[in-house]
């Protein structure tokens, strides 16, 4: 805005909603100026998709997943991880205890879970189960409410040891990288003017990816591949 402008917010607080970056510029006499960001707190998004709406986008945009044919250790459901043994241990406790079904009785903090302490259920635990695991949605309004951000969790009951490429080939790091339970995502970002896909973040490259560097499978889904323990998309080259 210029010396010469009158524009003004009409609604400036916490309860106003906030806009993408780069959409404007701010300056004085052709000086920026120094501008501070606050934190939106108004929870009534009217223009959120609704529940519908989101059915409708994950059938559009649901990513499609193709794992490594070497992964050992595939994803499973939460409630699988809990039926089969795993357990909780509390410090300064040496004697773990189940955890329950739902998950309840795990505390906010001062506690870590871990496998069956039988051999051939931690081995089963482990290795995941395809055939119960599940995706977690979580919808996030973003910039403004202008984009919805749908994230696709699955989650790993084991995350296997890291491995060395040297020329050809792979080293084990013996138990380095290993922990239990692992959560990796993958992120459509979609426009709430047009429902059109804008990028898509993928865990493992830590960054957004743009539609034309994508590719896609049955339509409008983009594609990702797990690397041994984490997602990746594979950049079109075309």
């Amino acid at each position: 805005m210029g010396p010469e402008s009158n524009s003004k917010h009409t609604h400036r607080e916490t309860q106003a909603l906030g806009v993408r970056t780069a959409i404007f510029i701010a300056q004085v006499n052709g000086a920026p100026l120094a501008l501070v960001c606050q934190k939106n707190m108004d929870a009534n998004l009217p223009s959120m998709p609704n529940v519908d709406q989101i059915k409708a986008l994950m059938q559009t945009y649901s990513p499609w997943i193709y794992f490594h044919l070497d992964e050992a250790y595939l994803p499973s459901s939460v409630t699988r991880f809990f039926n089969n043994g795993a357990l909780l241990y509390k410090q300064g406790d040496p004697t773990p205890t189940p955890i329950n079904p739902t998950g309840s009785n795990l505390p906010q903090g001062g506690s870590n879970d871990d496998l069956p302490s039988d051999g051939g259920a931690k081995e089963s635990v482990k290795k995941g189960n395809l055939q119960t695991s599940a995706s977690y949605v979580h919808v996030k309004p973003m910039f403004g409410v202008t984009s919805t951000n749908i994230a696709v969790w699955l989650f790993y009951p084991f995350n296997g040891p890291g491995k060395a490429k040297v020329m050809a080939v792979d080293f084990s790091l013996g138990r380095i990288g290993e922990h239990v339970g692992d959560w990796e995502h993958v992120t459509p970002r979609i426009s709430n003017f047009d429902g059109k896909l804008e990028r898509v973040y993928f865990s493992e490259h830590g960054n957004w990816v743009d539609p034309p560097e994508l590719e896609f499978q049955g339509g409008n889904k983009p594609v990702a591949y797990s690397s041994l323990h984490v997602i990746i998309s594979i950049l079109n080259q075309d």
